[in-house]
């Protein structure tokens, strides 16, 4: 507009310069015709003034164009200052958390005070932090996606997402955000309403239904009942659940129909609108009308029987029409009914989205059709109700059988149920289809049971497997032993030469020694695995220990080496209270078992004891270390474990049970302590074990 005004200044000096040079071009013709041409200083005069009076008057058209100008800028410059202001203060003040993030890096470029209190990082925390630094691990991916996808400037992300606070506390949130420039750059505008406060007591709506409602196990135990079949009957919780029989209810005629029909029930999968009579406790006949489902785990079994149970008294007397009897079934069943119409609204949802995800009725009716999904379910279902619209409009006969699927549902309290969903359409009486319907069923207690036997059934094959393989290990490991005292003794009995006989003698020891640790460290793990081991501790001398362990070790690297093979012993002592409270003979046993392991891997160098302070007070840490051939990281972990070895391929090589390790851990982790190992392959390896040695233990 400044521009338009100053280019109609222009226009106007021009015209009134335009007139000036008329006129002084009139002037002059006219004083030429006159005769005056002789009164040179009059005719300067007054070409002069013609000069001079337009151009005054362009002056000062031109200074007033400007000053209106100026003063047009002034104001649209505190317009826009005064809207700019209005701005902050909205950002600033509003009560809902706001933010403004950077797209580029999601870094935060402002945040309001409402955010601050929420979340609980300080405006300059928040300076220094990004978009991914409140979401949840999981999330960041499909955050990250969803931000970088095209879409117009205006727009709300389907669905919930979590936020994290600084406390460690994980909320649901619903966001609302746009894009907008902000100091030059690319930025987007977002507000987080909190929808993890709207929690529902859902216990009411079970207990005290206008309707009866009962599980069944596969038995026909009663394994559940409403308060409100309780009071129709007469009888308490206490009197029926797991104590009675659904067939403890019914008529002979009743039970007849149902025994017969018990089997055809489980092929249909469940009934609908089945009239029976229970006899109440008084001894009265209640009439009732029966919804009954039947439940299947995955693997097809019986789970449960779930009812529905409707006063035929109160259905007869009112004369329901269909429409008021489906709303009755609908709005006190277990399981979340819904419709929605073609352009994919919903039209109705069952009060058992309360108990199902903790929504109202009104909370639910408006959300999107898979805002209430994670959001991989959320995918799926999209993609399989587009594939059913293009079908049905194609082709809308024959018409297409309900489908039905598990999807993860999104609960209002921030957690998720798995459920099973059925949903089909719905025709109007031209056959065309006017919407669908669904219902939603809770089988978060069915995969949960599906997981658990497949955990156990492969904790049961590994079981079965290590078992396997330490009998055919322990087999080698004891026919070893028994060969060498067999065929030695046989050799004894030929040989004369007393030389040749003392070494056949040495051999047999060897054997039965060998025998008998086997046999001891099967006896002391069944000890373990029975609790009948008793830990005894007493105050010893630990530098005596360790002095007695090392005349012990050496001796036995003397009789276990092979001729030519060198190997040292080292004891390494730690600053520790010399006086100690432990029990010795599960002390010896574990060092024993380290030392033997360490002798066993090791060709050459030298195995160190020692000990040392631990890792808190009164906790000592003892140690066998080794340069033998060492550990690989992925195995450090298993060869505690029983009749495991780091590599089976070394059992063959090195010969042993497997249970010396895991009986060392178990004796170190019975006396209240921990033990574990430091290892690389080549370098050799330091096992370690830290005990409580209070010497006021005892």
């Amino acid at each position: 507009m400044g521009k338009t005004r100053f280019f109609s200044g222009k226009v106007l000096a021009a015209v009134l310069l335009g007139l000036s040079a008329f006129m002084i071009l009139g002037g002059i013709r006219i004083y030429v015709m006159s005769g005056l041409s002789n009164h040179q200083l009059e005719l300067f005069t007054i070409i002069l003034l013609l000069i001079v009076l337009p151009g005054f008057l362009v002056v000062l058209v031109w200074r007033h164009q400007e000053q209106k100008i100026l003063r047009q800028q002034e104001v649209a410059i505190e317009f826009l200052q005064n809207s700019q202001r209005r701005y902050k203060y909205l950002f600033r003040n509003n009560p809902v958390p706001m933010w403004i993030y950077r797209v580029s890096d999601l870094k935060f470029l402002e945040v309001n005070q409402a955010a601050i209190e929420k979340y609980g990082y300080s405006k300059n925390e928040f300076a220094s932090m990004d978009l991914t630094q409140i979401r949840p691990p999981s999330d960041i991916d499909l955050v990250i996606d969803e931000i970088n996808k095209p879409r117009p400037e205006y727009y709300r992300p389907p669905g919930l997402w979590k936020h994290q606070l600084r406390d460690g506390r994980t909320i649901e949130v619903e966001i609302h955000s746009h894009r907008l420039d902000y100091n030059g750059e690319k930025a987007a505008l977002a507000m987080a309403y909190d929808v993890t406060e709207r929690e529902t007591e859902v216990k009411d709506l079970w207990d005290n239904a206008p309707c009866g409602y009962h599980t069944l196990d596969s038995e026909l135990n009663i394994v559940r009942m409403n308060n409100t079949e309780l009071q129709w009957l007469g009888y308490s919780a206490d009197e029926v659940v797991n104590k009675m029989k659904i067939t403890d209810l019914l008529l002979p005629a009743g039970k007849r129909n149902l025994l017969e029909g018990f089997e055809n029930l489980l092929q249909q999968g469940g009934v609908k609108d089945i009239e029976n009579e229970f006899i109440r406790k008084d001894g009265s006949i209640l009439p009732v009308l029966l919804t009954v489902k039947v439940i299947r785990n995955q693997d097809g079994s019986l789970a449960q029987i779930r009812a529905t149970v409707v006063d035929n008294t109160i259905l007869r007397s009112a004369r329901y029409d269909r429409d008021e009897k489906f709303r009755m079934v609908a709005e006190n069943s277990f399981d979340e009914i819904f419709m929605f119409d073609m352009s994919l609204n919903y039209t109705y949802v069952s009060p058992a989205v309360l108990k199902l995800r903790g929504y109202t009725v009104e909370e639910a009716m408006n959300q999107s059709i898979t805002a209430g999904m994670t959001p991989a379910s959320g995918i799926l279902a999209s993609r399989l109700i587009r594939e059913q619209m293009e079908l049905v409009y194609a082709n809308p006969l024959p018409r297409l059988d309900p489908i039905t699927i598990e999807l993860e549902i999104l609960c209002k309290d921030g957690s998720t149920v798995w459920t099973e969903v059925k949903c089909g359409f719905v025709y109007g009486i031209d056959g065309k289809p006017i919407g669908a319907l669904g219902i939603i069923r809770d089988i978060g207690e069915r995969k949960h049971m599906v997981e658990e036997l497949i955990r156990s059934r492969d904790k049961a094959e590994e079981s079965d497997r290590l078992k396997s393989a330490f009998l055919a290990n322990m087999s080698h490991e004891i026919r070893t032993p028994l060969n060498a005292i067999v065929g030695f003794s046989d050799l004894l009995n030929q040989e004369n030469d007393p030389a040749e006989k003392d070494k056949y003698v040495g051999a047999i020891n060897n054997g039965a020694d060998l025998l008998l640790q086997i046999l001891e460290d099967i006896l002391l793990i069944s000890r373990i695995d029975t609790g009948e081991l008793i830990i005894r501790p007493v105050s010893i001398s630990i530098s005596s220990l360790f002095s007695e362990l090392e005349k012990q070790l050496r001796a036995t690297i003397l009789k276990k080496c092979p001729e030519g093979q060198t190997l040292a012993v080292a004891v390494d002592k730690g600053k520790c209270p010399d006086i100690i409270s432990l029990d010795e003979t599960r002390f010896k046993i574990i060092m024993n078992n380290l030392f033997d392991n360490g002798v066993k891997f090791t060709s050459t160098g030298k195995i160190t004891i020692g000990y040392g302070p631990g890792c808190a007070r009164n906790v000592v840490r003892f140690f066998v270390r080794d340069t033998g051939i060492g550990i690989r990281e992925d195995q450090q972990e298993l060869i505690f474990e029983r009749f495991r070895k780091g590599d089976h391929s070394l059992s063959r090589r090195f010969g042993g049970t497997g249970l010396g390790l895991a009986i060392s851990k178990s004796l170190a982790e019975i006396m209240g302590g921990t033990m574990g190992v430091i290892s690389k392959v080549g370098k050799g390896s330091e096992f370690w074990f830290e005990l409580p040695v209070d010497p006021n233990l005892n």
